[in-house]
């Protein structure tokens, strides 16, 4: 599928409005991702281990406007990386059939060099994949959902009980904006029995499905919450 060929929408067979226009944040983070990934390429090759990039929520892989997203960004850090002997492959998942397929397209070079496989479909299948053919590699995990019901603990929490003697980085966009309003969207002036009653109308299930257990209600403080939720 090429950008002229894109349609947007919010149905399964249309890119996400979102993917349009890349907007001035998304250039930053963006930004955050090239040089963070430049630098981590270069600096851990010397562990002579192979490497490989996991892009958890890829989209379809660039904006309307033509530029680059997450994906492509990888790629082209990969592709301009010292080579010292040192194999470096990606993976990349979204659970969008449109996105999954205008990313294919989109790094159809890259696949047929070997640099990638073929998109998969969840970020389970993708961290399953880096597990499996990444036994004793280096796994860097990049990790942008489109919203936090995405960062499901159980699935998140096999990256961080992977073997510590392997080399495992994770880059990750946590948006608390949307944790606090998932939790009841309270405000830093609300009172504690306020905040209580927000959170019980909350989504309450999907952020300890994110947290792995409710434990973050009685903490609140420690978290730096402005009022314990206990």
């Amino acid at each position: 599928m090429s950008k002229d060929d894109r349609v947007y929408g919010t149905r399964a067979n249309e890119i996400h409005p979102f993917f349009k226009t890349k907007r001035e944040w998304s250039k930053v983070k963006d930004k955050i991702l090239k040089d963070y990934i430049t630098c981590y390429l270069r600096t851990i090759h010397g562990r002579g281990r192979p490497i490989i990039i996991v892009d958890a929520f890829a989209g379809p892989g660039s904006f309307g406007d033509g530029s680059e997203g997450s994906p492509l960004i990888i790629c082209n850090a990969i592709q301009g990386a010292p080579k010292r002997g040192v194999a470096v492959g990606c993976l990349f998942s979204d659970s969008h059939p449109a996105h999954r397929d205008a990313l294919e397209s989109c790094l159809a070079s890259h696949i047929k060099n070997r640099v990638t496989e073929r998109p998969l479909a969840e970020f389970s299948e993708a961290l399953s994949r880096a597990l499996e053919v990444g036994r004793g590699a280096t796994l860097f995990f990049y990790l942008d959902p489109y919203g936090i019901k995405d960062l499901d603990f159980d699935t998140v929490k096999q990256i961080y009980e992977r073997d510590t003697t392997q080399s495992t980085e994770v880059l990750i966009n946590f948006n608390f904006k949307t944790f606090m309003r998932m939790s009841g969207n309270w405000s830093y002036t609300d009172s504690a029995s306020e905040v209580a009653r927000k959170v019980k109308e909350g989504k309450v299930e999907t952020v300890n499905a994110v947290m792995g257990g409710d434990y973050w209600r009685r903490f609140g403080v420690s978290c730096g919450f402005p009022h314990g939720l206990g």
